[in-house]
């Protein structure tokens, strides 16, 4: 192994155990940075934006080990493709949310750069899906082309758990309680 084929697999090593961790830290401050408005009731990142993230660290150290191979220009020219889509999966990580305000419900899915919105008049119901006794999602039923949405419920939903409920209360949505098995 040359010398910058194992620096780049102590990188790809450690980008593998940090990565993780590291999405955690970089999709919060970006999105709060960038995206957060100044007013709602919960914000979170879906989850899987922080695999998203950690595929794009691991795509773009692979598109860089590629593009420094200097034995093939067809290799080289690989690398650029995978790195350049790495960057591409790295934006679409901060882009991947859903926050809940007055208004309404807004929706940033994997794989969009393009945010839903339904307000609370379009929600017809609200289902929170219970795992072993647990609240674990939440299912959101629209008036529009029988359209659902599964929240998985996190720690910044149970701190707002009461002011989540007064609101879909407010709204007069249909609430109610499911058990999965």
């Amino acid at each position: 192994m040359s010398d910058h084929n194992s620096k780049l697999f102590v990188l790809g090593v450690i980008f593998l155990i940090g990565g993780f961790p590291l999405s955690l830290v970089v999709i919060n401050l970006i999105q709060s940075s960038f995206f957060q408005p100044e007013s709602f009731l919960i914000f979170s990142a879906q989850k899987s934006s922080y695999f998203i993230f950690t595929g794009s660290l691991l795509l773009l150290l692979l598109g860089v080990g590629l593009i420094i191979n200097k034995n093939s220009k067809v290799i080289m020219g690989f690398g650029v493709i995978v790195f350049s889509a790495a960057i591409v999966f790295l934006f679409l990580s901060f882009y991947n949310y859903t926050y809940f305000d007055e208004k309404g419900i807004h929706i940033n899915k994997t794989f969009s750069f393009n945010e839903v919105f339904y307000s609370w008049d379009k929600v017809e119901s609200v289902t929170q899906l219970n795992k072993n006794g647990q609240p674990s999602k939440i299912e959101f039923k629209f008036d529009t082309n029988n359209d659902m949405f599964l929240y998985s419920i996190d720690s910044k939903w149970f701190s707002k758990r009461t002011e989540f409920n007064q609101l879909v209360r407010d709204h007069n949505i249909e609430f109610g309680f499911r058990d999965l098995e």
